[in-house]
């Protein structure tokens, strides 16, 4: 599964992507007693390069040049 996501992290065109804001998609009610609505979704940064998949829970930060690696989590 995480082979597939990393793959799919290179193959996507960032120009597409919704520009991550942690303000904006932040969960703020309490998630243990009603469940989020907000789907995981894939973000550009203001870094190049840089990717983040969130949920508005938690947050997982991607670099894919010059390599690929998860920077932040």
């Amino acid at each position: 599964m995480a082979a597939l996501l990393f793959l799919s992290v290179f193959c996507v065109r960032t120009e597409a992507l919704p520009r991550f804001d942690k303000e904006a998609i932040r969960y703020d009610s309490d998630w243990l007693v009603s469940a989020p609505t907000i789907a995981a979704t894939l973000f550009e940064t203001t870094t190049p390069g840089e990717l983040v998949l969130s949920n508005g829970l938690i947050s997982r930060t991607f670099r894919t040049k010059p390599n690929g690696a998860t920077v932040s989590f």
